[in-house]
């Protein structure tokens, strides 16, 4: 069993906390940082198909370079000390950073300089605090998607966040998926029915793509439910020397899948600041 187990322990306490929690409402207003003024976000999987396929005027910035840095990390909405040190120690060279469970407050806004741009998809709402995932990037994106479901089980909201960048020097864009899964279900329909959206929507575009993010894949079920999804859009897995990522009843958690880019090094760090490791790749355009 491995540290992630006392989240077991503590589940009831999340269900009556769960009774406080404020899903989306429809017609909320997608909330971002430094938005682009193309369209609104997009809050349905036909919208968003639509404006992957869409062609859109090359933007003023992109991102530059032949390789995207990445980080991807559940940062357990900063609830642990020193969660500062641990965020700034592996988010400092990163091109591009997909957190879970974010939180909208000055501390975890901050940490970020004005030449990046938030991308943030709101899930869970408990009186002044909202989580949700957040995709941090150097330059705006040509497009974003929020894609919001709820638990069936705790009636919380968990969201996937998609944003379209421009490359500098092609034509190609790239499609970053991140992504909070639904974790507790009796089956696994709804969890099924939630990595369903990302293949419709990935079907639309025919560039690189990188999917991260906390899959929740805690069962053999749930592992070939992510494994056909990679399979029928074209994804590869991490590889790791030394796989260092959080496991929950001998599975691991976390996820980084992609397409259309090579794999330079990944690695995954072990740390007390939060339930989930870190995840740390590298890959060349």
């Amino acid at each position: 069993m491995t540290r992630y187990l006392p989240h077991i322990s503590g589940f009831f306490l999340t269900v009556l906390l769960g009774a406080c929690a404020t899903p989306p409402r429809t017609g909320d207003a997608p909330l971002r940082f430094g938005a682009n003024d193309r369209d609104e976000v997009a809050i349905s999987v036909e919208d968003c198909r639509e404006r992957l396929e869409r062609e859109w005027p090359r933007p003023v910035a992109e991102l530059a370079g032949s390789t995207v840095r990445l980080l991807n990390w559940n940062i357990k909405k900063g609830l642990v000390a020193e969660w500062q040190r641990d965020l700034d120690r592996f988010s400092g060279d990163r091109d591009l950073i997909t957190i879970q469970e974010a939180v909208l407050e000055p501390e975890m806004l901050d940490r970020f300089d004005g030449t990046r741009h938030w991308s943030f998809a709101k899930g869970y709402v408990r009186g002044a605090s909202t989580t949700g995932v957040a995709t941090i990037a150097p330059s705006q994106p040509l497009t974003e998607c929020h894609l919001v479901v709820v638990e069936p089980w705790l009636r919380t909201p968990k969201a996937i966040n998609v944003t379209e960048y421009a490359l500098a020097d092609s034509n190609d864009t790239l499609v970053v998926v991140n992504v909070h899964a639904i974790n507790f279900t009796l089956g696994v329909e709804r969890y099924r029915d939630q990595i369903k959206l990302m293949t419709q929507v990935l079907d639309a575009h025919a560039g690189p793509v990188i999917v991260s993010g906390d899959l929740n894949t805690w069962s053999d079920r749930r592992i070939g439910i992510v494994d056909d999804f990679a399979a029928q859009a074209g994804l590869k897995g991490l590889s790791f020397e030394s796989d260092d990522r959080t496991t929950m009843f001998g599975h691991q958690l976390d996820h980084v899948y992609f397409r259309g880019v090579e794999l330079v090094a990944a690695e995954a760090h072990a740390v007390k600041t939060s339930d989930h490791n870190p995840i740390l790749a590298e890959f060349r355009l």
